[in-house]
């Protein structure tokens, strides 16, 4: 007879009190972030070589809100050009927890962002 396993908690220790405190969004992470971007463009007519940061984007969450901070310098390369996109801002929001599925609404937003490629901004 075969039996279920029993379900893991989460490292840290459970939703959402493992989401508690601040997080930092890596290189990597905004990679893949714009990667999906240029994807979502279509028809190859973007995409993005490298994505580096100067700064430090990140969220924080308390047992019910976040904030998103979007205040970084993006470093990219864009086919074959080298330019930057300056990052302003926070979203804030809040969220709740069920099931283990993280549900999120945007309270308010004030990110922007300016991006200068080859010196065409």
């Amino acid at each position: 007879m075969e039996t279920e396993p029993p379900e893991a908690e989460p490292a840290g220790g459970t939703l959402p009190d493992c989401l508690v405190g601040n997080w930092v969004v890596s290189d990597a992470e905004l990679n893949a972030y714009y990667d999906a971007v240029a994807a979502n463009i279509g028809d190859g007519a973007v995409t993005f070589d490298t994505v580096d940061t100067v700064g430090t984007p990140g969220i924080t969450f308390t047992e019910t809100e976040y904030v998103y901070s979007g205040d970084f310098t993006l470093i990219v390369s864009l086919a074959g050009q080298t330019g930057s996109g300056v990052a302003t801002g926070s979203a804030i929001g809040n969220y709740t927890v069920e099931d283990g599925i993280i549900r999120s609404e945007l309270v308010s937003s004030d990110l922007g962002i300016i991006v200068t490629v080859g010196g065409a901004t």
